[in-house]
């Protein structure tokens, strides 16, 4: 499956992510970032998802594969802890019968807010909606904090 069928390419997912982080100022946990190798995934996941006020999720691949179990721990995890939960609807998930879906998937989509990524740039309605799902940033966007710097003022650490 090429990145256009998953419904985000690496340039689409790297603007979402230096978005959240950089601008508007979320802590973001990303696998190919975040997960050292011999790491146990799944823990490592399902502890960020404990710490977190809300969780994002982009769907890539509608082949269950590995992750089906740990879809279904993050679930439990939302459901036990009553964390926010916002799917990021792809051209995968909107294109998709909800049948064709693993069911841990479904369950996702149905437990949580759903924003739709239509291409490259998004939308400002995109990233309003987004917002308005996820909690107010616990710190100010990193951009802030380095132009401060940039001023010679004091900058807190992250």
């Amino acid at each position: 499956m090429s990145d256009t069928d998953k419904g985000l390419n690496e340039d689409d997912r790297r603007q979402l992510e230096n978005t959240l982080e950089e601008r508007f100022g979320y802590t973001l946990c990303l696998y190919d970032r975040d997960i050292l190798p011999g790491q146990a995934v799944a823990e490592t996941v399902l502890e960020s998802t404990e710490q977190s006020r809300a969780v994002v999720l982009v769907p890539c691949s509608s082949d269950p594969g590995p992750g089906i179990g740990l879809l279904s721990a993050i679930h439990e995890a939302l459901v036990e802890r009553k964390t926010r939960l916002i799917l990021i609807n792809t051209k995968l998930t909107e294109g998709s019968k909800s049948d064709s879906l693993p069911e841990a998937l479904q369950l996702l989509c149905k437990a949580g807010d759903c924003v739709t990524w239509k291409g490259s740039p998004p939308s400002s309605t995109f990233w309003k909606e987004l917002r308005y799902h996820l909690p107010a940033p616990q710190h100010a966007p990193r951009r802030a904090h380095r132009l401060l710097s940039q001023t010679g003022y004091e900058v807190p650490s992250l």
